[in-house]
């Protein structure tokens, strides 16, 4: 328990340092940071309604966190995000659309899992590139982004526009649609499904032999070969199931919202993912409580843009300053100079 808490002192100190530091920037474009804060705490917890509205946009921020961490665990860094998450949305649009005449119980399962297969596949291809082409997986992530991205723009405006319409799909069958916890705010019940990925990831991690060997292979693979884990083999699983959670992003929000797909639908929930989950300092039920407090914060953010006009951008502002500073611990590490003291001679060298 005392090494979870000291674990958790860097995300909580970043957290304070990058509020105050954001207050320092409300400073200089002539607002006053506590009124800001209040009205953004207001407006993300101040009433039922704005509790709502925060879980609503903190549900896709729960996959894609997710993603990132199942990825990271497995020693891959997945920034393809994006692209999976607009994968998923895909197989779960076309399956909504032409099947038909099925009841609700099957119907959203089938839409779910064609989902969860289309980004899976997406997200194992930076894998499969790595471990058989020597490919940089951040590169070819970049780039999957993008194809995958533009792919979708060039079907929502041409084969599967909708008549009339611009730039987006026809509404899926009413039986392909996720129930709703609140119709009024569109909190769909997607987001019991995070929670429900949250803990059977935590449980496959600590007491299953696939964790188990995707843990090892995250943390050393030079150790995961000498145990005689098949590690190309690992990381392409692990990327299949950080593909097909970041597309589960995609599902529940053309399953659970929009009903249908629309040209550019997500905001850079893909990225988001990575904030969410360096605040989360890699648990898997530290995404759930770092994903509420993102959403908050964006709809803290909406409600005073809304209320006192101040840019909604200011939110952005302020994740990205908690990435950074959570970063920068490691900042030596990942340069190679960290510091160490010769004992003897009093010296010291970087190395």
């Amino acid at each position: 328990m005392k090494k979870r808490i000291e674990k958790m002192i860097p995300a909580f100190l970043s957290l304070g340092a990058a509020l105050f530091f954001g207050s320092f920037l409300f400073m200089a474009v002539g607002y006053n940071p506590f009124s800001v804060y209040g009205e953004i705490i207001y407006g993300a917890a101040g009433t039922p309604g704005s509790v709502l509205n925060s879980l609503v946009q903190a549900t896709p921020l729960l996959f894609t966190g997710l993603a990132f961490v199942i990825a990271m665990k497995g020693g891959v860094a997945n920034i393809g995000g994006e692209g999976q998450l607009y994968a998923g949305a895909l197989g779960s649009v076309l399956a909504g659309i032409y099947l038909k005449g099925i009841p609700g119980y099957m119907h959203v399962p089938i839409c779910i899992l064609a989902g969860v297969f289309f980004a899976g596949c997406w997200g194992s291809l930076i894998a499969v590139l790595k471990v058989y082409f020597g490919a940089q997986e951040i590169i070819t992530a970049i780039m999957l982004n993008y194809i995958m991205q533009y792919f979708v723009s060039f079907l929502v405006n041409y084969p599967l526009k909708e008549e009339g319409s611009i730039s987006q799909t026809v509404e899926i069958a009413d039986s392909a649609k996720l129930p709703l916890l609140s119709a009024r705010y569109q909190l769909s019940s997607g987001i019991l499904l995070a929670v429900f990925i949250a803990v059977v990831m935590t449980f496959l991690y600590k007491r299953t032999l696939t964790g188990y060997e995707m843990s090892i292979t995250g943390k050393s693979k030079a150790a995961a070969r000498t145990a005689g884990i098949h590690v190309d083999k690992i990381m392409i699983r692990t990327m299949f199931i950080s593909g097909a959670t970041a597309g589960l992003c995609g599902s529940v929000m053309i399953l659970g919202s929009s009903y249908r797909l629309i040209d550019g639908f997500s905001s850079g929930y893909g990225f988001d993912g990575i904030a969410v989950a360096s605040l989360a300092n890699g648990n898997f039920i530290g995404v759930l409580l770092s994903g509420a407090f993102f959403g908050a914060l964006r709809a803290g953010a909406m409600y005073v843009n809304r209320v006192a006009k101040i840019p909604y951008d200011f939110a952005i502002v302020i994740q990205a300053l908690i990435i950074v500073l959570i970063a920068a611990p490691y900042m030596w590490r990942v340069l190679g100079g960290k510091i160490k003291w010769n004992r003897k001679g009093g010296e010291h060298y970087v190395g």
